[in-house]
């Protein structure tokens, strides 16, 4: 289970991020100051609460799946989760020192009803870092989707592409027929009976 919130949640937050990179941010800069700013809190007072839970369900549920994994650490599905939390992780770092920074500079200016003179700079800024934040997504994504087309495939991490050897009733049957024809075969011939 955790492995399919995992890839959802992070497909989930890829298109959120292309959405933004790709149709939100070249859209705001059509707009004038006035009209940036009451986008910019619009944005900011609807979607950052969804956006942290989106992320919070990430981290959680990749790490859920790490540690299912944490007994074949040398399996490929190991080694692509890792990976895949690695940058999710970086994805954060970049959220802080990027997204936030410029939000909570725009709040504060947008708090006294002004905007910075360099706004259209930070705007700019923004949209860069949004595109940073999308590839780091989709690069994200698609290691993940490996080990779970390996799984779905049954090529699981802890078999090592090896199936393990399990007998069948079908097994212990012929064991057992093979076992009362060897002892027939081994029983003394009854003596013919004599002509008088």
């Amino acid at each position: 289970m955790s492995r399919f919130i995992s890839v959802l949640s992070v497909g989930l937050f890829t298109g959120f991020t292309f959405f933004y990179a790709f149709i939100l941010a070249p859209a705001s800069e059509l707009l004038g100051s006035k009209s940036y700013g009451e986008f910019f809190i619009s944005i900011v007072t609807h979607v950052r609460s969804g956006v942290r839970a989106t992320q919070v369900l990430m981290f959680i549920a990749v790490v859920a799946w790490l540690w299912k994994l944490r007994h074949s650490w040398k399996s490929i599905n190991f080694v692509c989760v890792i990976l895949g939390l690695l940058l999710i992780c970086q994805g954060f770092v970049l959220a802080v020192l990027g997204h936030y920074r410029v939000n909570d500079e725009f709040r504060y200016y947008l708090s006294t009803e002004t905007l910075p003179p360099h706004w259209k700079d930070l705007r700019l800024e923004w949209g860069r870092f949004m595109l940073l934040h999308l590839a780091t997504n989709v690069v994200a994504f698609m290691i993940l989707l490996i080990p779970l087309l390996r799984t779905w495939r049954g090529y699981e991490a802890d078999q090592h592409h090896t199936p393990s050897y399990k007998p069948d009733d079908t097994t212990s049957a012929e064991v057992e027929l093979h076992l009362k024809l060897h002892s027939r075969s081994n029983e003394p011939s009854a003596s013919p009976d004599k002509t008088h």
